[in-house]
């Protein structure tokens, strides 16, 4: 009995000294994600020409979703027990590691998906933003990603709004994405099935 106190109490400290590693590395990637886009935000807001976009909508919508995942995934470390099987905390906290420093990827990634998905009209209502999109550009009838990118976006202030908090619920909700692709997927393969 004592040696298994004296494992807990020399665990606790490891324990606690690997949370606070991965809170400093959230806390740095957040400073990044926040400070670097602010200042380039107010430098290109002063830079540019009156009418002109100052920053590309899609770099907002990851920059909110790598924000989400970061959220999320220092919530998730706040999480953890420090109580239990000292052990499996050890392994449970060496394990958040590397999603912590994934999470901001995985974030934007599952924000541009939404997007693309918002964009689409394959998911929509009244919760969610109303995007207008490019149009053809060329005698081809062709449409470039760039043109793509700059033309796409909310038609109102209030869609812009809820297009950034959607961006960041992408991020700090991992499964919304994946689980609204299996759903169109299976919708589509249900589809297939009956005709």
């Amino acid at each position: 009995m004592l040696s298994d106190i004296q494992w807990i109490y020399a665990t606790v400290g490891v324990q606690q000294q690997i949370r606070d590693r991965l809170a400093r590395g959230i806390a740095i990637a957040s400073l990044v994600l926040i400070v670097v886009p602010a200042v380039v935000i107010i430098v290109l807001s002063n830079v540019t020409e009156a009418g002109a976009q100052a920053v590309p909508l899609f770099l907002l919508i990851l920059l909110c979703g790598a924000l989400g995942g970061l959220v999320s995934t220092y919530r998730r470390l706040q999480g953890l027990p420090l109580t239990g099987n000292p052990a499996v905390n050890l392994v449970s906290l060496n394990s958040s590691a590397a999603l912590t420093y994934i999470s901001p990827l995985l974030g934007s990634v599952f924000a541009a998906i939404l997007f693309a998905l918002l964009v689409s009209g394959l998911v929509g209502g009244e919760l969610f933003p109303d995007l207008q999109t490019a149009t053809l550009s060329d005698a081809l009838h062709r449409i470039t990603l760039s043109d793509f990118i700059d033309g796409t976006g909310p038609r109102q202030g209030i869609d812009f709004a809820k297009l950034l908090v959607w961006a960041f619920i992408a991020g700090f909700a991992e499964r919304l994405v994946p689980d609204a692709i299996d759903r169109l997927s299976s919708s589509t393969a249900d589809n297939g099935k009956k005709r």
